[in-house]
């Protein structure tokens, strides 16, 4: 079914975005708590994936983490949008 293939495909291209912006957020995380800033580059990365990937930054007692949970809730939203459409 060409329906069903399209929507694999489509889960699979948002599974990589958000594994992407995972790894970029991780390394922004490092580069901020290691000098105290994010450099040009890592922000202009973070904001190519999306500017919504930034709200997943969570500034705790001056250290920056990401909000994993949030991420994860995302994550699990985004697949079950492509998987309801998949049904139609």
């Amino acid at each position: 079914n060409p329906t069903i293939t399209f929507k694999v495909d489509e889960l699979s291209k948002k599974i990589d975005e958000i594994q992407n912006a995972y790894k970029t957020l991780r390394d922004a995380i490092k580069e901020y708590n290691k000098e105290g800033y994010i450099s040009v580059d890592t922000f202009q990365s973070i904001m190519a994936l999306s500017p919504e990937y930034l709200k997943y930054l969570v500034d705790e007692n001056g250290n920056l983490r990401l909000n994993e949970q949030a991420l994860q809730d995302m994550a699990a939203a985004q697949k079950i949008a492509v998987l309801d459409t998949a049904k139609t």
